[in-house]
This record gives structure tokens, C-alpha cells and sequence, in this order.
């Protein structure tokens, strides 16, 4: 597998020399594979290092050779973001419970991954565990060109997608815990964090969370603002906006 990060002067000097090739691409993937069975690859975002693209492609075969039991679960309850029925007007000292590598610890927990590949995930960036894990559920198009077009698009679904989303679900179903935990005091959560009023709420929270055993941190003083668009949280310097459909305010 060669990595290039120009995949677009690549598919026209093919296309310039008619010669015929594959692509598979995926939403943070490109690969390509020539007649004569070279094999380029292009990842979409910051260059990464040779020791980053070796641990995406290791959890990937890990995964697709161990072939996982995943236990049952609906995908649908998997929402991901949700916020309280907040009145509009500003809150001041909230604090944000972040849930450190959400996915990753949820996939050691259910021992998707080997302690092995847990471990060298904390040896590499968040981009690059985001990366390993969502490409598990990504759905694939593969295009073929004859050396003069292209032919119809055959859409591949993922084998390994149930892996990705029972991680998922579990993040989701923890961070609901911890909403009925923090009582009033909960404003919103998004994806792997969650935000309250206060700190006593949050220090409920961070105790149900250590003996869970799932590591987390806190960022406190924060300013969140309930506008009637969005809600914005400000801290360290830096304002942050999360947009809501309205089904998606859980209280």
C-alpha cells in the first residue's frame, strides 16, 4: 500500500493515460488500485504519520479477523447529542464533564480490541482512534474505470459497522445515566461530554464515573448562553456553538 496525499493528480494522470483502475472510498478514506495491482491510499485530513496509518489498518484486521459477538441493541436509541428544555439567558460557572476516549474505552470494554491495541491507542493522536473505529461502519463506494468512463457505482455496506455502534449506544447509554444523575442541573451533552449548572451535580456525576471505571475530566467556569438558535458555551478563552432540532431537547 503506497499513502499519497495527492489522490486528485493521481486519478487524472490514470485517466490522461487511460488506464484502467478501482477506487473505494469511504467518508475519511480514498483507495486505489491499478490494473496491474499497485494500491495507493489517501486519508482526508492532517498528514499522518507512518505510525498512525499502521494502527488504523491493524484495529482494522483485528476487527474483520476476529469477527467480534456483539450483543443486541437497537441503533435507533443511539442519539448522541440531546439538551434540556433550558430557558433562554445565560449560565454562569456551568462545568463540562468530558468522557476521555469515549469510543476506545467502550470498545475495551466489551473486548473488541485486544489489551494490546488498547494500549498502543493511547500511544497516537484522537484523530487517529476516531478514525480506527469509525471506519468500521463506514459504507463504501467502489467505482471502476474501464480506461474511458466510469462504470455504475457499487455501494458495499460495512461488515464490522455493529462494532462502531454498539460503541456508540454504550457512550449514549452511559451519558443518560449520568443526565438522571445530575437532576436540574443538566443542561446538555454532546456526543462524549456532558454539561451542568454546577459543580456539586458534576462532582455526583464524576463519583458515578469513577467507579464506573471510565476516565473523564472536568472543565469548570464555563459561561453557557441559551439563545434561540443554538447554545453557546465559553471557556479558556474561546466560544463554542451547538445547534439543536427541536426533537432533540430531552426534557
Amino acid at each position: 500500500m503506497i499513502y499519497i496525499e495527492n489522490i486528485q493528480g493521481l486519478l487524472s494522470q490514470l485517466k490522461e493515460r487511460g488506464e484502467p483502475f478501482k477506487i473505494s472510498q469511504t467518508l475519511f478514506t480514498k483507495e486505489i488500485e491499478t490494473e496491474d495491482g499497485i494500491k495507493y491510499k489517501y486519508i482526508q485530513g492532517a498528514a499522518m504519520d507512518a505510525k498512525e496509518l499502521f494502527f488504523i489498518n491493524r484495529v482494522k484486521k483485528h476487527i474483520e479477523s476476529t469477527a467480534p459477538k456483539v450483543p443486541n441493541f437497537k441503533r435507533s436509541h443511539i442519539k448522541y447529542i440531546g439538551a434540556n428544555k433550558m430557558k433562554f439567558g445565560h449560565y454562569y460557572n456551568a462545568v463540562e464533564i468530558d468522557l476521555t476516549g469515549a469510543y476506545w474505552e467502550a470498545a475495551h470494554r466489551n473486548n473488541f480490541i485486544t489489551e494490546e491495541i488498547y494500549l498502543a491507542g493511547k500511544e497516537v493522536s484522537k484523530k487517529a482512534r476516531l478514525i480506527a473505529l469509525g471506519n468500521l461502519a463506514k459504507t463504501k463506494t467502489i467505482l471502476t474505470f474501464n480506461g474511458s468512463e466510469y462504470g455504475p457505482p457499487l455501494i458495499e455496506k460495512s461488515r464490522t459497522e455493529a462494532v462502531f455502534f454498539y460503541c456508540a449506544y454504550e457512550v449514549d447509554t452511559l451519558l443518560n445515566k449520568c443526565i438522571l444523575l445530575a437532576g436540574n442541573s443538566f443542561l446538555f451533552y454532546w456526543v462524549d461530554a456532558i454539561f451542568l449548572k454546577d459543580m456539586k451535580a458534576a462532582a455526583q456525576v464524576g463519583e458515578f464515573l469513577y467507579h464506573f471505571q471510565h476516565p473523564f475530566k472536568y472543565v469548570k467556569d464555563l459561561k453557557v448562553i441559551k439563545k434561540r438558535t443554538h447554545i453557546e458555551v465559553t471557556g479558556d478563552g474561546e466560544t463554542r456553538p451547538f445547534y439543536f432540532q427541536k426533537n432533540e431537547f430531552i426534557k
